[in-house]
């Protein structure tokens, strides 16, 4: 299988390819917190795994190795030279995608190499973790440039010349962690490692965009390899604030330590699975074999973002034999411990979502994911109402206005002197219709009780 693919190098979009080797599982890529900065540039590498090959261990691109990650797939520099991934500073278009004056340079990064304050010998030489380039017609030379001790000890930032620090932090890292390294450029400089600010320096050189490049885990030459893998690289156009670089470690550390699904976590997966499997099964068998809808709590979500409005996020659907269409999602934002209603519908009418007919599924809670089975075969959609009572009937606004379609702000809105929430969740009546089974007697409650009563025995 070949999939055709850009690398950006100044004004040319040079044709790669990729093929696939090998088999694994990278976990399913989810959608990238927001850096809360102006982004000029960002790649996650998954672009295979959007195509289908989400158990595919290695995939081989021009520029380089692709193996599975926490996220979809991440970018491999390891060996004694690899082909340089370079990122122009101005893309085809001429637009500006890599800050060659004052910005920001953000990824994740996982060593292969221990360092030495862990008990390691470092990678044994000056390895790269990103480069900014000046290039000419026959040769290059780096602005400044972002590297490790030999012994993995610490990480440097080398100015123009080559030689002097910029700036220096100790570290001990050590395979199989990751770690969110952000470094700012331009006046003065300052590197931060998983959400702390670990040195600062003197400033670095401008360039001019048109001859600027960066280059990620290597030099320009894809030597001094970074021995590691990178993941959800960003540049920025401006430095980061100390809230704007924590803000995104907070939100994505938890995340990281999940790393790609291992064969046990793919085992447990496969036994859950055919347990709910025969569960439906069994439902099915006392519904007259119809297929019927199971709605699940899937556990804690692997990052939560609380607080401000409340939303619908890592949406996947598939379909299984016994189960149909499945829908995943998460509920995040909001408040932790408040229950928020879940809503679906088959299709959406006019420009007003409440001219749609919705059906109420559950109750939900953020930082939780949430999945129904055996859904529509077209289309299915969701939507989140919040706890609201407005008139205290005992039923949620939203879900006066998408299912009952009764006044969330009237207490009894067909005047028949029983509230909304009781004609809907104890007499099971219709709250916009007085009569609601057309006898010509106004609904009560006792004449309810009694109607439920002689319905139940069979009564005349």
């Amino acid at each position: 299988m070949k999939r055709e693919t850009v690398l950006l190098w100044g004004a040319t979009l040079v044709a790669t390819s990729f093929t696939l080797t090998s088999i694994a599982t990278p976990r399913p890529p989810l959608p990238s917190l927001p850096a809360a900065a102006t982004t000029l540039f960002h790649t996650r590498f998954d672009e295979p795994y959007w195509l289908g090959h989400e158990r595919t261990n290695v995939v081989t691109v021009e520029y380089g190795t692709l193996v599975e990650s926490f996220s979809g797939y991440a970018l491999q520099r390891t060996g004694k030279t690899v082909v340089p991934f370079v990122v122009s500073a101005l893309d085809a278009a001429g637009k500006l995608s890599i800050a060659s004056d004052t910005g920001a340079v953000g990824f994740w990064f996982k060593s292969d190499w221990t360092s030495a304050a862990a008990g390691g010998v470092g990678p044994g030489y000056a390895a790269r973790l990103v480069e900014l380039l000046a290039v000419g017609e026959k040769q290059s030379a780096a602005a400044w440039s972002l590297q490790t001790s030999p012994d993995g000890s610490a990480l440097v930032l080398v100015g123009a010349d080559g030689v002097e620090p910029l700036l220096k932090a100790g570290i001990g890292w050590v395979p199989g962690e990751w770690h969110w390294v952000v470094i700012n450029y331009g006046d003065k400089t300052e590197l931060w490692l998983d959400g702390a600010l670990a040195a600062e320096g003197s400033g670095t050189v401008s360039l001019p965009p048109t001859v600027a490049g960066l280059v990620l885990g290597s030099t320009g030459l894809g030597s001094a390899t970074a021995g590691g893998e990178f993941e959800d690289v960003y540049a920025f156009r401006r430095p980061l604030t100390e809230r704007q670089v924590g803000f995104y470690y907070q939100g994505m550390q938890k995340r990281t330590l999940l790393g790609p699904i291992s064969a046990e976590e793919e085992t447990a997966v496969a036994v859950t699975r055919a347990a709910r499997k025969a569960e439906l099964a069994a439902l099915a068998e006392l519904d007259g074999g119809a297929p019927l809808m199971r709605f699940a709590t899937s556990g804690a979500s692997a990052v939560c973002v609380t607080n401000g409005p409340v939303f619908l996020t890592n949406t996947v659907s598939y379909f299984t034999t016994n189960e149909g269409w499945t829908v995943g999602f998460d509920i995040a934002g909001g408040t932790n411990g408040v229950p928020y209603d879940i809503f679906s519908t088959t299709n959406l009418v006019g420009d007003n979502i409440t001219n749609s007919i919705w059906r109420w599924e559950d109750v939900g809670y953020t930082c939780n994911s949430y999945t129904f089975t055996n859904q529509a075969t077209n289309q299915m959609f969701y939507i989140l109402g919040t706890p609201l009572d407005s008139d205290g009937d005992g039923l949620t606004d939203a879900y006066e206005k998408l299912v009952s379609k009764t006044d969330p702000n009237k207490w009894d809105t067909d005047g028949d002197g029983v509230s909304d929430g009781d004609e809907v969740l104890r007499y099971h009546t219709d709250p916009n219709n007085q009569d609601s089974d057309g006898d010509g007697v106004i609904d009560q409650p006792f004449q309810v009780f009694i109607t439920r009563l002689a319905n139940a025995f069979s009564l005349p």
